[in-house]
């Protein structure tokens, strides 16, 4: 499933970032936030990143998350407050994390305002299966330029 999903991230312009949520194919295209909050660099043999969840996924009062991890070839399993997973390098493409949040508490009441502010009709309606399908098995895909 890791190779799959890893595999089936969308690529993002230079310098921008993206999250997605795995989703049945049906929900794919109503699954991706472009252009949120993240960077990534590496220094030695440590990759560090800092990113926050959009609001119209997991609410006003999810945190900033930041992870860290020792480069090993092209993987990096990462670790932090709240997240972990693994990443893949690559070179002249953006790096791409499967992160997970066990403790994760999405706050509704903000997710769905923002939700309702930015979605309309048929598209809302799909971003909330994919947002409900996300608070209860939270995992993502982040891809962002390392520099």
């Amino acid at each position: 499933m890791l190779k799959f999903i890893l595999t089936s991230v969308i690529s993002t312009a230079a310098f921008a970032a993206s999250y997605r949520v795995p989703v049945p194919a049906d929900l794919d295209s109503s699954a991706i936030w472009n252009e949120i909050r993240a960077e990534a660099s590496i220094s030695g043999d440590t990759l560090s990143g800092t990113y926050r969840l959009p609001i119209d996924l997991a609410g006003a009062r999810a945190p900033a998350y930041h992870f860290t991890g020792k480069v090993e070839r092209t993987f990096v399993h990462v670790s932090g407050e709240g997240v972990n997973g693994y990443c893949k390098l690559s070179e002249n493409k953006p790096m791409t994390c499967l992160l997970e949040y066990p403790d994760l508490v999405v706050e509704t009441t903000s997710r769905d305002e923002a939700l309702n502010r930015n979605f309309r009709g048929s598209e809302r309606d799909r971003r909330m299966q994919v947002v409900t399908l996300f608070s209860n098995d939270p995992v993502g895909l982040l891809s962002v330029d390392v520099r």
